[in-house]
């Protein structure tokens, strides 16, 4: 039952919805660090859900606090699970490996889910059986309650958008479909998309689902089901947007190069875009911040593959357009 205290409306569920009594699984993944203080909120929103999941994995990343502890308390069905300090990405995809149910749902350690939101991802991949993920709208709670889907711009009313090809649209963006904590996916892909690697600190959301890509089409439901703050030490606040620019770029280059040679010729034209447009933004700030190793991995990429006429373009228009222009391309403002 929905908490009285809610500003949400009745449950939309996906237009889409099944009516049947099939049921998938559902296990959720907290990648956590140092989030003693928040990491609560996010559980008690979990188990308050009108579809409480199966199994909630809390992934700590080496924590220097109690969020361990405080994760531990709880009892089933949520349970710890330790590594040293890797990254979001690596504990993801650590939890990922740990997960024993149909679907998994990834959540940030921070985050509230409203009791809508594991019912919404999971009946949106049971009316959609040809999708592996299912990803909806994040409320930013510093800013007004949203009223359209940043996703397609239409109201916010349970509508259910096939992406058929999920791949080429991320390589045109520099930002995710949606926040990595705001998914749904089918387990054995869950586990292959999120295997991409410690390397990937700052742009990780993209790397995810851009490897994640490759396996099928994505369905977006035009619903909230993740409330968020932008919370002090946590990635958004550590890494600006042209650091998050430079590891999506390094992402498309590395999961581009992964792909047969059949997908790299279906993609490469998108592919070589993406790197003509963006290398020109990063280099500048790589060079003032002495990111040397970075500086070298993004020119490599630009002189192998990209456009020089519209990489040319793209450095007229970097000096013409402030970087606050540019905000509307990161996920994370």
């Amino acid at each position: 039952m929905m908490p009285k205290d809610s500003m949400y409306d009745p449950v939309k569920l996906p237009r889409e919805a099944p009516m049947s009594s099939e049921r998938l699984s559902v296990s959720v993944v907290i990648p956590c660090f140092n989030a003693a203080k928040y990491i609560a909120e996010t559980l008690d929103s979990l188990l308050r859900q009108i579809v409480v999941p199966d199994e909630i994995i809390v992934v700590d990343d080496g924590s220097g606090d109690d969020s361990a502890a405080i994760a531990g308390a709880y009892g089933p069905p949520v349970r710890v699970v330790e590594q040293s300090n890797e990254g979001a990405a690596v504990a993801r995809y650590q939890g990922a490996l740990n997960a024993q149910m149909d679907l998994i749902l990834f959540v940030d350690a921070g985050d509230f889910c409203p009791p809508h939101k594991v019912q919404t991802l999971r009946d949106t991949l049971i009316a959609h059986p040809q999708c592996i993920c299912a990803f909806a709208e994040s409320w930013n709670r510093a800013k007004p309650q949203p009223k359209l889907a940043r996703f397609s711009g239409e109201p916010l009313d349970g509508k259910c958008t096939v992406v058929d090809d999920p791949f080429r649209v991320l390589l045109k963006q520099t930002y995710p479909l949606a926040s990595a904590m705001n998914i749904a996916v089918r387990r054995e892909f869950a586990v292959l998309g999120s295997n991409v690697g410690a390397c990937f600190k700052a742009g990780n959301d993209h790397a995810l689902q851009l490897n994640l890509a490759r396996f099928g089409p994505f369905v977006h439901v035009a619903l909230i089901t993740q409330e968020f703050d932008i919370l002090p030490g946590g990635l958004s606040t550590t890494y600006g947007g042209k650091l998050q620019m430079t590891y999506s770029l390094l992402a498309a280059n590395k999961i581009y190069g992964e792909m047969s040679p059949k997908d790299k010729q279906k993609y490469e034209q998108d592919y070589r875009r993406k790197v003509s447009r963006y290398w020109p933004m990063v280099v500048g700030y790589l060079w003032k911040r002495s990111r040397r190793t970075l500086l070298k991995k993004v020119l490599a990429i630009a002189f192998r593959d990209g456009y020089w006429l519209e990489s040319a373009k793209s450095v007229y228009w970097n000096f013409k357009r402030p970087l606050k222009a540019q905000s509307r391309w990161f996920y994370y403002d």
